[in-house]
């Protein structure tokens, strides 16, 4: 895995756990001041790698385990914010 993928990894767990939804590839683009062909090749390799799901056609992020991008019939509450969970 290429260093920056580990960093986007890193991002999109740690905006799962902030905010309860992933970042988009916008967000990353800007967060790592990369250009947004870099942040999506990234997510792809990410994806064939099964590190996260992507949304079918796109470079939304869906899941990374135990997160889900979408909402699911499981469900966290915590610190005023609910997960989805896989």
């Amino acid at each position: 895995m290429q260093e920056i993928d580990m960093n986007v990894r890193h991002f999109i767990y740690q905006s799962f756990a902030t905010n309860a939804s992933p970042p988009t590839a916008s967000e990353i683009s800007q967060h790592f001041s990369l250009p947004q062909q870099e942040v999506q090749d990234s997510l792809e390799r990410l994806a064939n790698a099964h590190q996260i799901a992507l949304a079918p056609g796109s470079t939304n992020v869906w899941m990374a385990h135990p997160f889900s991008g979408v909402k699911t019939d499981f469900t966290t509450r915590t610190g005023g914010k609910t997960y989805w969970g896989n």
